[in-house]
């Protein structure tokens, strides 16, 4: 028969100690188990109270699986500065001054003096995840500047609010407008360059890296580990864009080809030897647009797929897209609730009313006004040149607006429209399977859309390719319209109602594009209406397009 005794004293004591000892191991286990996962495991993306800066900096997912981690990012343009649109310009910044926030600025990106920590350009997000990681959001393609001059009024630009200044207050900070100045496809190529030249390496990198950022032992360790990951991430991206990129004319600031890369990534088509070029879009009053055939070939009557579209072509993935995030990106635009399930006639009354009263509704993204002087007689001269000539496809009333006009008809360059294939909307229909949000809008068509035109004077250059840089030159003959321009200034020609094209520096020291309507896909012609207006009427005509 076993007896079991009490304990003694002294083993009652071991016993207490050994418990609590074992308790602070698993204490500590717990602790240290947490803050790995916290740190280098789980995901934490920056986010913002304000709407404006989220819209601006805010993650939408493209910084998870394809994020550069940032510290590497920061310092790739003093680590491969001859490859940068202006090597001379950059080389030229003092040694100890020099920055690589300074080399992407040189691709038109906007750094903010205001911006959020740790510091890069306006539509690059942050995510902590092992290291921290950039990645692009809406704003690469929706935020731009407008250069102060002496006859222009900031004030007028939101209805007495004072707009966001930047650079000392040189330039106006526009939301929802296009990124006129943004040259993306230089962005990719120096990437792309970079990754392919032999001092990509860990040794190379982390000497700039430690340089700016001091890292400690772990984030030093991992980053290094991610170099050639980060290369041959790259490169697989290289050997998928390579030859595209070196087929098709260059972008040029504020234009993208946005379905091509979808093909040759995603679904990995062979090239076809299409090419798609457009301009970025305005992004504001998105709740009107609902219903209307949307890209600018029509080919999708879905806002909001158009919204997870157009992030997919950010960086996105299916599976990184962050959802949440996103939601709050398009409630701000304006864009319906796309999780709603209304049926048809709630659909189409929920429309009406939109578009019967299409403006912004309060604390969503505003319509940037018009901030010069408007000639309010010459105006009144002019609106029932707009009815006549205009609205029929332009205004919100009016009875082909957001409808395909055929291509025979409207006679622009027809690139874009070819680029996108049956064969990819069948693909792309597949996106989000299992998913609330799968693709089933996208549909080919045969032409380009007529747009609204709400804040026209900020969406210059125009035509869905941006080949005619301002309206003045749109409502001339095809024939009498620029060859060539220069794209990417944000300094307004408010005679002539654009950007101006005549000169090749910016006044802040930017190489500028110069734009040839000769090469394929960057034709000018077509549009031909109101061509046989006269002088004076044609004044009157772009006045009141001021209004809008």
């Amino acid at each position: 028969m076993n007896i079991h005794h009490p304990p003694t004293p002294v083993e009652a004591y071991r016993l207490r100690r050994r418990a609590r000892r074992g308790w602070l191991i698993l204490l500590l286990v717990l602790l240290v188990g947490s803050l790995v996962y916290w740190r280098f495991i789980a995901d934490h993306p920056q986010d913002f109270s304000d709407d404006a800066q989220h819209f601006k900096y805010g993650s939408i997912g493209s910084d998870l699986e394809g994020g550069i981690p940032y510290p590497i990012w920061r310092v790739l343009p003093q680590a491969f500065p001859e490859l940068l649109p202006d090597p001379q310009a950059f080389r030229a910044i003092a040694r100890q001054e020099r920055d690589g926030l300074d080399g992407y600025r040189q691709f038109g990106f906007l750094v903010e003096a205001n911006g959020p920590e740790p510091a890069r350009p306006v539509g690059f997000s942050l995510r902590l995840a092992g290291v921290e990681r950039i990645g692009m959001n809406c704003a690469i393609c929706h935020v731009s500047t407008l250069r102060v001059t002496t006859d222009l009024d900031p004030e007028r630009l939101y209805g007495g609010r004072a707009p966001d200044l930047e650079g000392n207050g040189q330039r106006l900070v526009i939301m929802g407008m296009p990124a006129n100045t943004v040259d993306l496809g230089g962005y990719f190529r120096f990437l792309l360059a970079a990754a392919a030249s032999p001092r990509f390496t860990a040794d190379n990198l982390m000497t700039y890296v430690e340089q700016a950022f001091d890292p400690g032992l772990v984030e030093g360790w991992l980053l290094r580990r991610s170099i050639p990951l980060l290369r041959a991430s790259l490169l697989e991206r290289r050997a998928q864009l390579g030859d595209f990129l070196a087929r098709v004319p260059a972008f040029g600031p504020g234009r993208v080809d946005t379905f091509n890369p979808y093909k040759l990534i995603v679904f990995r088509f062979p090239d076809d030897g299409t090419i798609g070029t457009a301009d970025f879009p305005s992004l504001w009053n998105q709740a009107p647009r609902e219903g209307m055939q949307l890209h600018w070939d029509g080919n999708n009557t879905s806002v909001f797929e158009r919204n997870i579209s157009a992030s997919l072509g950010a960086g996105a993935t299916p599976v990184s897209l962050d959802m949440p995030r996103m939601l709050r990106v398009a409630a701000w635009v304006g864009s319906p609730d796309p999780r709603a399930q209304p049926s048809a006639q709630e659909r189409a009354a929920a429309i009406r009313r939109a578009r019967a009263e299409p403006r912004p509704a309060q604390g969503q993204l505003p319509i940037p006004g018009y901030p010069f002087v408007i000639d309010r007689a010459l105006a009144a001269r002019g609106e029932p040149l707009y009815r006549e000539h205009c609205a029929a496809c332009h205004d919100w009333q009016g009875a082909y607006v957001g409808q395909v006009v055929p291509i025979g008809l409207i006679g622009t360059d027809p690139a874009r429209l070819d680029s996108f294939t049956e064969e990819l909307i069948a693909n792309q229909n597949t996106l989000g399977a299992g998913q609330w949000w799968r693709f089933k809008h996208f549909r080919k068509t045969q032409g380009y859309a007529n747009m609204p035109l709400d804040g026209l004077w900020a969406r210059a250059p125009y035509l869905h390719n941006g080949s005619v840089p301002t309206l003045a030159d749109l409502l001339e003959s095809p024939g009498a319209r620029p060859v060539t321009f220069y794209r990417g200034d944000d300094q307004y020609d408010p005679r002539r109602v654009g950007f101006r094209s005549d000169r090749a520096l910016s006044l802040d020291g930017r190489r500028l594009f110069l734009f040839d309507t000769r090469l394929p896909g960057n034709g000018n012609g077509g549009h031909a209406y109101g061509l046989t207006l006269g002088g004076e009427d044609k004044q009157a005509l772009l006045e009141y397009l001021k209004t809008l």
